[in-house]
């Protein structure tokens, strides 16, 4: 988001008065800074602040700031109220004076020792003798002076924001209070950067920062401190665009490709890859690809299919194909698609769900919307635009979301890349499959949402071999070019390596490479491979079922596979979750959970460790405090988990589901279901983006009138 030039602050009071030092603070509130930079509130964060000394003065009003040894900033608006009550007192400040008098300034002050607790109440008084000070808890924040504000952008889970300072050629890093929202700066914080830095982006994996600097024509990369929020550069930074960057950088979302617009010498759009285990940028070979006139704003879509660039002088939008295999760029056919006339698109911004591009025409101050074809990319204007801004020298814009689904899993060091979970950095082990007719069908061939088959085909090489799953007739197939599959960018496949057969036989074959094959045909979700008792969390708002069985028949419930469904409802139903309908018309299931019914059929209970293979129950099962009851509402933001990955599965025909049944892994579904009696019938959350333009969806021609759309935030 663009932060207007005049933006200014004042200077940063110490984190902690000492005695005779207590200073004044005047703080400044940047709303346009909320709608780039709030997040979610962080989760682990201990509720109390150090051991801290305090000086208070006895001043009309003081201000005192605190900070924690996790970077946590909150100020205290301190007023000295001689013989009068502190209203609304609470537990917020527990005191204990010490006892001493210092003259500063000719003015009395007195030291305390306090214990900060994290309160739901925000004034309290500290209590001496015949008077009190009162202390007002403050959300507000101070950041440094004299700094241009260009843009902030904040990493992938919330913990930190980052603003390019294009007047002092800095980055200022700042860590996200998760409760108040409040900026504290990080230790180190301004960082250098290279001449005028314009714009900033965190990679989705949350480890690297970018900044595009619009007068050293280059790329400063940097490592990002987990802990801290600290920034150190890349071997190499800044790497060299060869033009001036126009006002965006962008990171693909599965982290390994780059993309920067420039606007002179000429229009074109500059290409990296992105060493996923440094974060160092190399250009793409065929950079730079030629754009409109007044190539500004690039914006990568949620899929990582395609990439859009504004052009301010043109008047239009440039639309790119991305090649998944090393991110190369051809021009959507029908490319550039036409703006306002005479307008001047800067800002350009994405909807979450992928369906929707939308510029901001400057010299207009209007917005174009534009509807994307999700088999080629190409854009149409929608119905009445440009839509008035309502402002004028529009520039820049972001969106909200509809109901959408956020990844169930936070964060997994093993499997999902850089540590943090989300749909495009996550291990996949199985695919939903666009080839199927229905759930499970055995159809011996299975695509992918890239439009990636795999199938078994005696007269190619490469497919040759099939890789058996749970029997014969479950299994993962080669493609014909005998290379990995890409899926998302991080496909993993089944177990490394894969054990093999000979197509048409049960002749065992070499063991091979788990990602040239994809698994496996007609499977109705996506399978992560996630360790037992992982935590799951809620996808999507809404109320929990385990009465429900997802898509594959009647089998496919509690009993046979620890199913868990949730209800999307975006707030809590006013006559509670019995006989509520889905707000979106689909159902998310999880499946093979560690938690499950307990045998009163009420009670949530969970296996904490591994059961023995092919046992039907858990002798160690415990109670599950934080999974939800039938019929509860959740909500997305849940601070606890609602399940835990498992493997429970029905291997056969009758009987019950048994531990050990499937890998261990997070099945993880969604079905269409407009009512809660229909048959479930499945969608692919990823939904169609394939690598050849145009390709039709298969799932489409099977499933009349069932289309596959991105359904995730």
């Amino acid at each position: 988001m663009f932060l207007g030039a005049n933006a200014h602050s004042s200077r940063l009071a110490p984190w902690a008065a000492t005695r005779c030092r207590a200073e004044h603070t005047r703080t400044v509130k940047y709303d346009s800074i909320a709608p780039a930079c709030s997040t979610d509130r962080l989760r682990g964060i201990p509720r109390n602040f150090d051991l801290l000394r305090l000086v208070l003065r006895g001043d009309a009003r003081s201000r005192i700031c605190l900070r924690n040894e996790f970077g946590i900033r909150q100020c205290l608006s301190v007023r000295h109220r001689p013989h009068h009550r502190c209203p609304h007192a609470s537990s917020w400040l527990a005191v204990s004076e010490w006892g001493r008098t210092a003259i500063c300034r000719g003015r009395s002050e007195r030291s305390f020792s306090l214990r900060v607790q994290w309160h739901e109440q925000r004034r309290v008084g500290l209590h001496h003798k015949r008077h009190q000070w009162c202390v007002d808890a403050s959300a507000r924040f101070a950041i440094p002076r004299r700094l241009y504000l260009s843009f902030c952008n904040r990493d992938p889970k919330g913990r930190f924001a980052y603003v390019a300072n294009a007047g002092s050629n800095n980055v200022s890093g700042f860590a996200i209070n998760s409760m108040t929202g409040a900026l504290t700066p990080v230790p180190g914080s301004p960082f250098p950067a290279d001449v005028n830095p314009h714009s900033v982006a965190v990679d989705p994996t949350g480890r690297f920062v970018y900044v595009a600097d619009a007068n050293s024509n280059d790329v400063s990369a940097y490592t990002l401190n987990t802990t801290t929020g600290g920034l150190t550069p890349v071997p190499g930074s800044p790497f060299s665009m060869g033009a001036a960057p126009g006002f965006s950088v962008s990171v693909d979302p599965t982290g390994r490709f780059l993309y920067v617009p420039s606007v002179v010498p000429s229009s074109n759009l500059w290409g990296f890859t992105v060493d996923t285990g440094t974060g160092a940028l190399t250009a793409i070979p065929g950079f730079p690809y030629p754009s409109g006139s007044g190539a500004d704003w690039a914006g990568v879509h949620p899929s990582g299919q395609y990439v859009y660039v504004g052009n301010n002088y043109s008047g239009d939008v440039s639309a790119f194909l991305v090649d998944s295999a090393n991110g190369a760029l051809t021009l959507v056919p029908g490319s550039p698609f036409p703006a306002d006339p005479g307008a001047n698109p800067r800002g350009l911004a994405i909807n979450k769900t992928g369906r929707f591009v939308y510029v901001m025409n400057e010299s207009a101050s209007n917005i174009s919307g534009f509807s994307v074809n999700t088999t080629t990319g190409a854009l149409t204007l929608v119905s009445g635009s440009p839509f008035l801004s309502g402002g004028t020298d529009t520039t820049s814009m972001t969106t909200t979301s509809p109901v959408a689904l956020n990844f169930p899993i936070k964060s997994d060091k093993i499997h999902c890349k850089g540590g943090g979970c989300t749909p495009m950095t996550v291990n996949i082990s199985a695919v939903f499959d666009h080839r199927q007719t229905s759930p499970y069908s055995k159809g011996q061939m299975v695509e992918d949402y890239r439009g990636e088959v795999g199938q078994c085909n005696p007269s190619n090489p490469n497919q040759q071999l099939r890789s058996p799953v749970l029997s014969i007739s479950s299994a993962g197939y080669a493609q014909s070019s005998g290379a990995p599959f890409t899926v998302n960018g991080n496909y993993s496949g089944g177990a490394s390596p894969s054990k093999t057969l000979i197509c048409g036989s049960s002749t065992v074959g070499p063991s091979t490479a788990s990602n040239l094959f994809l698994f496996y045909g007609g499977h109705p979700g996506y399978d992560y491979p996630f360790s037992f008792h992982t935590g799951v969390y809620p996808a999507v708002s809404g109320c929990v079922s385990y009465q429900i069985a997802a898509a594959g028949g009647a089998t496919v419930n509690q009993a046979n596979y620890h199913v868990l469904a949730i209800i999307p409802s975006s707030t809590p139903p006013l006559n509670g979750c019995q006989g509520v309908t889905s707000q979106t018309g689909y159902v998310v299931f999880y499946l093979h959970l560690a938690s499950y019914v307990g045998p009163d059929g009420k009670t949530i209970m969970v296996c904490p460790s591994l059961p023995k293979n092919g046992s039907t129950t858990c002798s160690n099962a415990i109670v599950c405090k934080t999974c939800p009851p039938e019929g509860t509402w959740v909500s997305v933001s849940a601070p606890q988990p609602i399940a835990y990955v498992g493997n429970f599965a029905l291997t056969g025909k009758g009987g019950s589901g048994i531990w050990g049944g499937v890998s261990t892994h997070l099945h993880f579904e969604v079905d269409q279901m407009p009512t809660l009696t229909a048959t479930p019938v499945p969608l692919d959350p990823y939904g169609w983006w394939p690598t050849t333009p145009a390709l039709p969806d298969p799932y489409s021609t099977s499933h009349m009138g069932v289309v596959n759309t991105w359904l995730w935030q």
